[in-house]
């Protein structure tokens, strides 16, 4: 149990730093860290086959499949953002 409730206080940490992230790398850190402990939530919870039927662990595990998603999402548009950015600064004349 105890390593259960380390990974929520590690997700409830990592939620809140990634609301109050002021810049793009603070977002990105927080969203890995975010990422990574639900990430072995989810290994956890499959450890509890019961729990798979309960109806609200159903909604939490749909939920974090969508929070993992928009992680996704967003690492992609930062990447395609730096990529975009990288080529601009090679073409400038210095």
């Amino acid at each position: 149990m105890k390593q259960e409730k380390t990974i929520f206080e590690e997700i409830a940490k990592a939620r809140t730093q990634y609301g109050g992230a002021k810049t793009v790398d603070e977002k990105v850190q927080t969203a890995g860290q975010l990422d990574g402990a639900l990430s072995r939530l989810l290994v956890i919870m499959e450890n509890y086959p019961d729990l798979k039927s309960n109806q609200t662990v159903a909604q939490l595990m749909d939920e974090l499949a969508g929070t993992e998603n928009r992680i996704a999402v967003e690492r992609k548009r930062f990447n395609d953002v730096v990529g975009d950015f990288n080529i601009t600064i090679k073409k400038v004349p210095t």
